[in-house]
This record gives C-alpha cells, sequence and structure tokens, in this order.
C-alpha cells in the first residue's frame, strides 16, 4: 500500500519524481538528480531504476534519510510504527494510490530507539550516504551510555558487518567504563546474561592486549 502525499509546494522546480522507493508498506517517489548525488551505491548498482524496494527498512527510517537528502537537516527516525513526522499542507488532491512524493521537515524525535538508529545507519552504509551515516553515528555516540550500548550491541549483533564500526564503539565504551551487564539484566535469561558476561571478558581481554 503507498503513502498518499501531495507534492510539496517548496520544491516545484524539480517536477515529478522519477525513482520510487519502497520500504515496508510506503512507496515514495523521490528524484533522481537529488537522490543519486548523495546515494551512491544506487547510481552504481540501479543508475536507470525507476523501483527499488529497501528490505527491512522502516518507512520512519526512509523519512529520515530523505529529509537529509532533501534538506540537509538530520532528523532521527519516529520512535514507533504509526507514528509519522508531520507532511506538509496538500496543494493538490490526493489518490491513495498516489506515492508520497519527498520534500518535507521533520521534527526531532528524541525518543528513537537504539534499533532504528542501527537501521538508519545500516541503510546508510548500504546506500553509500556518508554524511547522513556520519549523523546517524555521531547520534548513537550522544544516546549510549551505560544501558544503551547493551541495545546497541545487540542490534550489531544482528546486522553484522554492516554496524561493525558501531560495535567497536561500543566495546571501547564498555571497557573505557568497566561496564558489566548485571546491572541492567535482571529480567534476561541466564543464557542471555552468560552469553552478554562473555562478551564484556572479551573485551576486556582485547583492550588489554592493545
Amino acid at each position: 500500500m503507498s503513502t498518499t502525499v501531495p507534492f510539496a509546494s517548496q520544491l516545484p522546480h524539480l517536477g515529478e519524481p522519477d525513482i520510487f522507493l519502497k520500504a515496508g508498506p510506503e512507496t515514495v517517489g523521490v528524484h533522481s538528480s537529488i537522490l543519486l548525488p548523495k546515494a551512491l551505491a544506487l547510481g552504481k548498482s540501479h543508475p536507470h531504476a525507476q523501483f527499488i524496494e529497501l528490505p527491512n527498512i522502516s518507512p520512519q527510517t526512509l523519512h529520515s534519510l530523505l529529509n537529509y537528502v532533501y534538506t540537509g537537516a538530520y532528523v532521527p527516525p519516529a520512535p514507533t510504527e504509526g507514528l509519522d513526522p508531520p507532511r506538509p499542507e496538500s496543494t493538490t488532491s490526493s489518490s491513495p494510490s498516489t506515492p508520497l512524493m519527498y520534500s518535507v521537515c521533520t521534527p526531532a524525535t528524541p525518543l528513537t530507539t537504539p534499533a532504528r538508529l542501527l537501521e538508519a545507519y545500516a541503510l546508510a552504509q548500504s546506500l553509500e550516504t556518508e554524511d547522513y551515516k556520519l549523523k546517524v553515528a555521531k547520534d548513537i555516540v550522544s544516546r549510549t551510555n551505560a544501558q544503551t550500548v547493551w541495545e546497541f550491541l545487540a542490534g550489531c549483533d544482528q546486522l553484522g558487518q554492516t554496524c561493525d564500526s558501531v560495535r567497536s564503539m561500543c566495546e571501547a565504551f564498555i571497557a573505557k567504563h568497566g561496564l558489566t551487564p548485571a546491572s541492567h539484566l535482571d529480567g534476561e535469561k541466564p543464557t542471555e546474561r552468560k552469553i552478554k558476561e562473555r562478551r564484556v571478558k572479551r573485551v576486556r581481554q582485547d583492550h588489554a592486549e592493545e
């Protein structure tokens, strides 16, 4: 199903979109002249594509990326499913089959989850959107604390090599602050606790050898 939002009046000179991105249930119309110079991987792998599906990416994360691509302003992805950023006022009537044409600014969302931020980082990595990836990385660093570091680390384990840099940052944070998972794992199963305790031990050993 496509999200219906008419083309925003701020960028009428761009005309109609010529690439459509699909993230989850939402299809977004964008302009190759804006997107491809900033998403280098798409320019290499899909230089003439008109429809590109982005698996395992939420609409909220795609909105965050496109907001940065179009405006240069970084706004974290909305924190929960169904919580989309506000849209500009309509300039034309809408149709349920019309994909969203993206050219809007979104408000800050301080409650964005670690998993959603890692999703944004992985998307930027895969598209080679380096400036946006740097913004997300700085956001991740600013939100890393004694509790969230474990959430970021668990997310990195799921995403694999895509988030190696974030994983290294988390492991360095754990080693620097001498953290152990026991302080916030009361609700976890013993096996989960053991896995994280082994990871802490390995991180400390690695840093001791350096």
